[in-house]
């Protein structure tokens, strides 16, 4: 596949420096340049792979759908109630 000369854009990091930083466009990344990407790419594999190892670990904790939805209930309904007192006040 082809890059598009207008996507991508390099400029020096510094004068006495050969080192080039790519630019990405903001229509293709969200990240502002290439290093960027690398560094949220290594950090978010790192917490897929605590996850998956929490998620296979027998010991960690489970919950049934039920008791979450329980739960949930009790925080909704307990904000609700706050908020209502802001509003009447």
């Amino acid at each position: 596949m082809e890059s598009d000369p207008d996507l991508l854009q390099t400029e020096p990091t510094c004068a006495k420096v050969s080192t080039m930083v790519v630019k990405l466009h903001p229509i293709v990344s969200e990240f502002a340049t290439q290093e960027e990407a690398d560094r949220y790419d290594i950090w978010f594999r790192a917490k897929v792979e605590t996850s998956l190892r929490q998620a296979d670990d027998p010991s960690t904790p489970r919950h049934t759908a039920d008791a979450v939805t329980q739960r949930l209930d009790i925080v909704i309904k307990a904000a609700q109630g706050k908020h209502a007192q802001r509003r009447l006040a």
